[in-house]
């Protein structure tokens, strides 16, 4: 990452604020902390999100059972009427016989029995059979990848889980800035207003002593009510910032957020040395491992598989313990598909052609989340010049300020250059809270793109369940 070192702090040493932001320790907000706090353990979308992990936990479960054996109990007992007959011509056979030998013998020889032909049905009117049959993968080839593709979506689902916690931190974060600078601006407007209303004051007081025209009073009045008007716009603005924040915390729209604190310059995310690799780079890393094992899984199935099953029961025509009722058999299954029209062919090319469209989408993904960090180190780095900036325009603004005030005590400013010299403060102290709130967003863009804000443990190691588990 060299195009980092162009962002470093060493290399804007010759800024005072930055220098100051440095030396300063890192600021924090309980009440931010908080918010950030129920967001994380309410906001419905990062709930969806794991309740999503689960499912690929669960599916992560249902592929590693292939693996062991199923043991299963099965009974039958059947009743059956009519159906095929296998006769027996036994009579036919054997009668001509014993007539003949009653012949040979004489007629005081013992008399033969007459047979008659058998005819039994090959359904038994009644019959049982009670079995328990275990089957076990002796040597499944496609079997080892595809449970190593499921747990590689279950990252992908992991580290989802992250980014859309991450996301949800940088938006509060930046809800919660919007709600500061409005607060804070409606401070300035409301110094600005009381001055404003004094002046209003004073020039009434003085057109009823003739000592000035109406056209003044006017001008006062408009200045107040340019700056009413601009407090009406900043409070719409605190509002909507505390509506968006409530429906990130997943709180009533109607529940009230004070942005507690002063608003200061965060430092915390000016540290260049704790960057971690994106979730979403990482999801998409997992997506492609997932294509390499299907991928894989599609090149085995071109193997043969063995199996092993094995029955052990009873049969017979009822329950009754007999000789000969109990049974076991265990088979050895070799299967080997030789042809199947072309299916399989198919199967690869397309895990193939998916796992080239996954990588390739990966290789734009590092070039476009490399971008959003060059911006957003780039942003904050503006940031800092501005608000340094702004805090310079501040001061100049408050000195000539102070010497209008005294050139107004004096008579020798008019009220035209007071009015300017006024709104040359407000802009400035405005401009001021609106630099920093904008560093604090940067930063907290910056955060993001590092992906360095600190995580409850069950986000960040949402993926642990699923490590160490592929065969």
């Amino acid at each position: 990452m060299n195009f980092l070192h162009s962002c470093l702090p060493g290399r804007l040493s010759g800024s005072g604020l930055l220098m100051m932001l440095l030396a300063a320790p890192a600021w924090s907000s309980p009440a931010l902390d908080a918010l950030i706090a129920k967001g994380l353990s309410r906001n419905p979308e990062l709930a969806a999100q794991l309740q999503t992990l689960e499912a690929s936990r669960q599916s992560l479960n249902e592929a590693n059972a292939a693996r062991k054996p199923v043991i299963g109990l099965s009974a039958r007992a059947s009743v059956a009427e009519g159906g095929r007959t296998f006769d027996i011509p036994i009579g036919d056979a054997l009668n001509p016989v014993y007539r003949n030998l009653e012949q040979l013998n004489g007629p005081n020889a013992p008399k033969y029995p007459t047979l008659q032909n058998q005819s039994n049905k090959l359904l038994r009117p009644r019959e049982q059979e009670t079995k328990i049959t275990l089957t076990a993968p002796l040597y499944v080839p496609t079997l080892a990848p595809k449970i190593n593709a499921v747990a590689a979506s279950g990252q992908a689902s992991a580290a989802q889980v992250e980014s859309v916690a991450r996301h949800l931190v940088r938006d509060i974060k930046v809800a919660y800035y919007g709600l500061q600078q409005a607060q804070a601006q409606q401070l300035v407007l409301s110094s600005s207003e009381q001055l404003l209303k004094e002046n209003l004051r004073v020039n009434q007081a003085l057109l009823a002593q003739g000592k000035i025209t109406r056209d003044a009073v006017l001008r006062a009045e408009a200045e107040l009510l340019a700056v009413q008007q601009t407090m009406a716009e900043v409070k719409f603005q605190a509002d909507f910032a505390g509506r968006r924040l409530n429906v990130l915390t997943h709180q009533p729209q109607d529940n009230v957020i004070a942005a507690k604190g002063p608003l200061n310059p965060q430092t915390d995310a000016l540290q260049m040395d704790d960057f971690q690799v994106s979730p979403e780079l990482r999801q998409i890393q997992a997506g492609v491992e997932a294509r390499k094992q299907l991928e894989a899984a599609a090149r085995n199935s071109f193997l043969p598989t063995v199996g092993f099953a094995a029955d052990a029961g009873i049969q017979g025509t009822s329950y009754a313990s007999a000789p000969g009722s109990g049974f076991a058999i265990a088979s050895v299954v070799l299967s080997w598909n030789f042809s199947d029209g072309g299916a399989r062919d198919a199967q690869l090319g397309q895990a193939l052609a998916l796992r080239q469209q996954q990588e390739a989408q990966q290789e734009n993904a590092k070039n476009l989340l490399e971008n959003v960090l060059r911006s957003a180190a780039e942003r904050l780095k503006l940031s800092i010049s501005q608000l340094s900036t702004a805090q310079a325009r501040q001061s100049a603004s408050e000195e000539a300020f102070r010497i209008a005030l005294k050139k107004k005590d004096a008579g020798s400013l008019t009220q035209l250059e007071f009015f300017d010299s006024q709104r040359s403060l407000t802009d400035a102290r405005q401009s001021v809270v609106t630099a920093t709130a904008q560093l604090n967003s940067a930063a907290a863009e910056f955060e993001l793109a590092k992906s360095s804000y600190v995580l409850p443990s069950h986000l960040t190691q949402a993926n642990a369940w699923a490590q160490g588990t592929q065969p």
